[in-house]
């Protein structure tokens, strides 16, 4: 069964203690529903309600996942979790490549990149196109002192990458409250 989530509308200014959002999923290339979520900390809402179920049952065949080092089922919420945060990740990456090279460094944890210095009258699919052609991933390596230059890898090789070395990317920017930051004291 292959299950995916079109049209995804995020707000992140509205996403508090979860993921406000709202997606068609679609079963074998069938619209079967939508999920959606206020981002207040509650579940998610499925319409049909039936498709919440139809998700729980698929859910439970995945193998159990690793959390804080303990195995757990997944659910319908975790798995929905995992295609959103695949889907931004995804839109996140594509993002990247179109303006920078994005890359790994050695002995380094994290995703980084360096703006595309353009010609004038070239588009960035053609400057990435004539530094493969002119075999210069050697040397842009080189200059990036990077280990992996994801420009250069198949897509799904550079978004399995990406989603190794970045933190989650719903709330990437917003601080976490913690009692011994003052800026946060109650």
């Amino acid at each position: 069964m292959k299950i995916e989530l079109k049209n995804v509308k995020f707000s992140e200014f509205a996403s508090e203690e979860t993921n406000c959002f709202q997606a068609a999923v679609y079963i074998d290339g069938k619209k079967a529903g939508v999920v959606s979520n206020d981002g207040h900390g509650g579940p998610d809402y499925y319409a049909p309600h039936s498709l919440g179920e139809t998700l729980n049952d698929y859910a439970k065949t995945l193998p159990k996942y690793e959390f804080y080092g303990r195995l757990h089922d997944h659910n319908a919420e975790t798995f929905i979790g995992d295609l959103f945060d695949n889907h931004q990740s995804e839109k996140k990456l594509k993002a990247l490549l179109k303006t920078k090279y994005v890359f790994t460094v050695s002995g380094q944890h994290g995703i980084y990149s360096q703006k595309y210095y353009v010609v004038k009258g070239m588009s960035l699919d053609e400057v990435i196109r004539s530094h493969v052609a002119a075999k210069k991933e050697a040397v842009l390596t080189a200059n990036l002192k990077a280990e992996k230059l994801l420009n250069f890898m198949p897509f799904d090789e550079a978004l399995a990458l990406f989603k190794v070395n970045v933190k989650p990317l719903a709330h990437l920017s917003k601080p976490q409250p913690s009692e011994a930051d003052p800026q946060y004291s109650f």
